[in-house]
């Protein structure tokens, strides 16, 4: 039998209670993290379910829609209405152009989680990609009288490596959103450049401020912000964390940014080797194995 003085025994007491105080600390500490989490997870149960029950309305609203409006072109003279009739075919192609953006968000979103997402590089011009980006979201820019402006450093010929479909929908989600935020009548910047190490694409827009919540937030699935402030797509939340994970597939980043009169989503992507003489002109024309001087 060990027999302790009076100042060991204390010492030893001291020492216990300080273990103890210790674990105690740690078992707080660790219950606090638990909580965070488990609030995490209800939260993004409850997003997974609204989103559940809006991707219903995403897609079966503008079927309706498009399945109504064909009805009518069907039962409209063209011959004595041919302007109702473009006006009704303008509709369907606003609505079928929604859906098919849409439905790629959804089927990105699907790849990238089960990691089945698997990028063919080509040799991609960005001015014609934002053309066909033009092309599709033609009408919200007529309607509220947008300006969409493309800039390009002068160092910079244009031409990246990159996924053509997977960039294209990152700057398709970018500049909806600025289509959507924007006042009418207003300018909409997309500016490109590109140095030794990295290329960087710009959208600016003028916008209400961004609370700093939803600047954290912004770029989690499913989340979506205040109305008064950005957000991606009619009621996914879905487009911007897509844009966060291909870029973060492809070794770059997404950064979101305020300037004294623009909102700004930067996009970084690493500059891989041009030795490669796949060039991608559009989303349906690849023209293989040919150099850049027989080309153009």
């Amino acid at each position: 039998m060990i027999h302790l003085s009076d100042s060991e025994l204390l010492s030893e007491f001291k020492r216990r209670f300080s273990e103890k105080d210790s674990a105690l600390k740690q078992l707080k500490d660790l219950n606090i993290e638990l909580e965070k989490v488990n609030n995490k997870l209800k939260e993004s149960e409850s997003l997974k379910s609204h989103f559940i029950s809006n991707i219903a309305n995403e897609i079966v609203n503008p079927f309706a829609s498009i399945i109504g409006l064909a009805r009518n072109i069907i039962n409209t003279d063209i011959a004595t209405k041919p302007d109702a009739v473009l006006n009704i075919a303008k509709l369907i192609y606003n609505d079928a152009q929604s859906l098919d953006f849409q439905l790629k968000n959804i089927f990105m979103a699907a790849k990238l989680e089960a990691g089945e997402f698997e990028p063919f590089h080509s040799k991609i011009y960005i001015p014609s990609v934002i053309d066909e980006i033009k092309d599709d979201f033609s009408v919200e820019i007529t309607d509220k009288k947008l300006n969409l402006e493309y800039i390009q450093a002068e160092t910079f010929d244009g031409f990246v490596i990159s996924d053509n479909d997977a960039f294209k929908l990152v700057l398709s989600n970018l500049i909806s959103n600025a289509i959507k935020f924007s006042d009418n009548n207003e300018t909409i910047e997309i500016i490109s450049d590109k140095n030794s190490d990295f290329w960087t694409v710009k959208i600016l827009n003028l916008g209400q401020s961004i609370s700093t919540e939803d600047k954290q937030k912004i770029f989690e699935r499913f989340h979506k912000a205040e109305k008064s402030v950005h957000s991606l797509n009619k009621g996914q939340g879905l487009g911007l964390s897509v844009v966060q994970e291909i870029t973060s597939l492809f070794g770059g980043s997404i950064d979101l940014y305020e300037t004294d009169n623009a909102i700004v989503f930067e996009c970084k992507f690493p500059v891989e080797d041009e030795n490669i003489y796949d060039v991608s002109l559009s989303s349906n024309e690849v023209l293989f194995n040919y150099p850049d001087e027989q080309l153009f």
